[in-house]
């Protein structure tokens, strides 16, 4: 009769699509990752791959990723890696969720530019509309995907340089003094250390 590790390792894609086409599933693929995926998910032939393992005497799960967007053979790599950060002292479940939270926290200039907008100018000036023709013409496609604390003088002076280039300085003039101030509401928001 063949070990659960020899029929761990005859485990296929070909193996893991029948067991979403036969219903929910919640197996043990070897080496404590489990391949699971509910009533809902197993129609739609999709499953999460979940490394169980002890840490500090608690049983405890970190979800790897989903099936098929992660293939078994990258699933085994991943809980591979995470194991030997587990034998090393690391909670592989703990740090994806401060990374997680790190990323949450990570403001784009879009964002800033939104609260910003809202807080300091909408009802404040008389023509706010102005300031967030600016932001949406001229600020936001040029940097708003990028995380605030990413920006460099290089940034801003390639927002400036390309609203100069369509031959509005006095926009830019404008977009600049946006600029200074959203940052400024940026480094009191505690985001940034400097403007």
């Amino acid at each position: 009769m063949p070990s659960i590790e020899q029929k761990t390792k005859t485990v296929t894609d070909l193996t893991l699509r029948s067991w979403l086409n036969a219903g929910p599933v919640d197996r043990s693929i070897g080496n404590s990752l489990m391949f699971v995926a509910s009533e809902a998910s197993s129609r739609s032939g999709r499953a999460s791959w979940i490394l169980c393992y002890r840490f500090g005497g608690r049983q405890k799960e970190k979800v790897l990723g989903r099936y098929p967007d992660i293939s078994l053979k990258e699933a085994r790599e991943i809980a591979l890696r995470d194991r030997a950060l587990i034998q090393q002292g690391v909670d592989v479940a703990a740090l994806k969720r401060r990374e997680k939270l790190k990323a949450r926290e990570t403001h784009s200039v879009s964002s800033l530019a939104r609260l910003w907008y809202e807080r300091e100018i909408e009802s404040r000036y008389k023509h706010p509309e102005n300031v967030e023709r600016v932001i949406r013409r001229h600020i936001k496609p040029a940097i708003g995907r990028l995380p605030v604390d990413e920006i460099r003088p290089i940034h801003i002076d390639d927002v400036l340089m390309r609203i100069v280039a369509a031959g509005s300085p006095t926009v830019a003039n404008d977009a600049r003094r946006y600029l200074h101030r959203m940052f400024h509401f940026a480094v009191k928001r505690k985001w940034l250390e400097l403007n």
